[in-house]
């Protein structure tokens, strides 16, 4: 009698279920710790819940789920409770068989004793239930995944999760944490999306417990996304605020399937957050299709400097490779966003956007300003900085498919010299501050007429705090 009372008790439903129990196979658990740990076999497509209810006169009633992890393997179930306080808590399972539109069936019930509870952060809440990678996610495409187990440490604040797919998806991610609002949350996620995998760049600002939800559907499908995963984050040394990524980022960020649509491969910077220490970056790519390229530089500070942002950056389309290069005039988190435009289109679309860190103490110079004349197989060598100095012979070498003609238009007119390799060079003499030189080529033989490819600004006290 006394070990038929100490069994767990089981409804009807667990047997119609074809659920059987691992461990513990009693009715009365003890924590270990703080914690107690329940696991559950299946033999058919369950999904489960549970909820836990302090017992005694001091009751708390229905205890947050929180206080559980729970996760769901293709075989059953593992269970750990934490409960919040000492005393004795009543622990109900529930299962319903998988995409049944049934309710939550009560299948059986454990009592777990707790002694002494154990410290710990709160656990933010989780609606999905569930912990780690739900053993769905392999029918959504889903082969490998980083945080399987559904516990990650984030020691310096930073995390990365990282999937493996087995067919291209889309995917997004939300962030919880108490002290959290969308907007703080959603600039903590750099998303990448890649041929055969989906990354997820994470920076934490607080100490404590996260949940990060992973949402995923197949790629430019119009459907709706299913939790595959949900990740619980512990963060013992959060970064700091200036550390968070740019607002309104896309879930396009580095190279991955779209720039890959648009015809480029082969990306210098294969990871979508970029550092540098001296304020200076080249992003390359190889590309087999006839398009147009811009880019923007955007900041979320506000920026004192001079120049706008856009003259920081300066892309260059040749044959079979696009270049954009990147001068930061401040330190700080900025976003590149990448644009393109096919040959036979009027707009531009978006591409991906990049991330870049910089650190550089110096202000990077602006690049000379481009008009729309600056064409695809226009290439500037030198000199790369708009700002100029004052009444000095600086060198210029460029290239212009195309021109019969270069000219360097100031207080005089200077002509470039067109060398064996088919670049405009020539040493031209850049005149008083505050005026500015154009460089100008002649397209058409048969006119006489000049287009303004560039403008660069001589002297000032931009110039003079660069050339120091």
């Amino acid at each position: 009698m006394e070990e038929f009372e100490q069994q767990v008790f089981k409804t009807s439903a667990f047997y119609r279920l074809g659920l059987s129990l691992i461990s513990p196979k009693r009715f009365l658990v003890q924590t270990v710790n703080g914690e107690a740990t329940v696991c559950l076999g299946s033999a058919q497509t369950v999904e489960f819940s549970y909820s836990i209810t302090q017992l005694g006169e001091r009751r708390l009633g229905n205890i947050d789920a929180s206080c559980g992890i729970m996760r769901v393997m293709p075989n059953g179930i593992e269970l750990r409770v934490i409960p919040p306080t000492q005393g004795k808590y009543d622990l109900k399972i529930f299962a319903k068989l998988l995409d049944s539109k049934e309710s939550y069936t009560w299948v059986c019930s454990y009592q777990v004793d707790c002694p002494e509870p154990k410290v710990h952060d709160r656990l933010p809440a989780n609606p999905f239930s569930f912990w780690g990678l739900h053993w769905t996610a392999r029918c959504m495409g889903i082969s490998q995944c980083s945080c399987s187990e559904g516990l990650i440490t984030a020691p310096d604040g930073c995390a990365l999760l990282h999937f493996q797919t087995s067919r291209p998806l889309s995917a997004t991610y939300k962030l919880i944490h108490g002290d959290y609002d969308s907007d703080v949350s959603k600039r903590c996620i750099v998303s990448q999306i890649g041929e055969g995998k989906l990354d997820c760049n994470i920076v934490l600002l607080t100490k404590g417990y996260y949940r990060l939800s992973v949402f995923v559907k197949p790629y430019s499908q119009d459907s709706s996304y299913q939790n595959i995963c949900n990740c619980l984050i512990y963060c013992p040394n959060p970064v700091n605020q200036n550390e968070l990524f740019p607002a309104n980022l896309s879930n396009h960020c580095g190279p991955g399937i779209r720039t890959k649509e648009v015809g480029f491969n082969q990306a210098s910077h294969p990871e979508p957050v970029i550092n540098t220490p001296h304020g200076k970056c080249n992003i390359t790519f190889q590309t087999v299709r006839d398009v147009e390229v811009t880019a923007t530089l955007t900041r979320d500070e506000a920026s004192a400097e001079g120049c706008p942002l856009e003259r920081h950056t300066l892309c260059t389309h040749t044959k079979n490779k696009v270049s954009i290069s990147v001068s930061l005039p401040a330190s700080g988190v900025y976003k590149l966003g990448i644009f393109v435009r096919p040959e036979d289109e009027e707009d531009f679309g978006h591409v991906c956007d990049y991330v870049i860190r910089c650190s550089a103490e110096s202000r990077g110079p602006p690049f000379p300003r481009m008009y729309d004349t600056w064409k695809k197989g226009c290439v500037i060598f030198e000199p790369r900085s708009g700002v100029l100095p004052a009444t000095k012979w600086v060198r210029f070498r460029v290239r212009i498919p195309r021109a019969h003609r270069v000219f360097l238009i100031g207080e005089s007119m200077d002509e470039l010299s067109l060398s064996k390799s088919r670049v405009w060079e020539g040493n031209v003499f850049t005149g008083p501050a505050r005026s500015q030189l154009k460089l100008a080529a002649n397209l058409d033989r048969l006119s006489p007429m000049v287009s303004v490819m560039s403008c660069f600004e001589v002297g000032g006290v931009i110039s003079n705090m660069i050339h120091e």
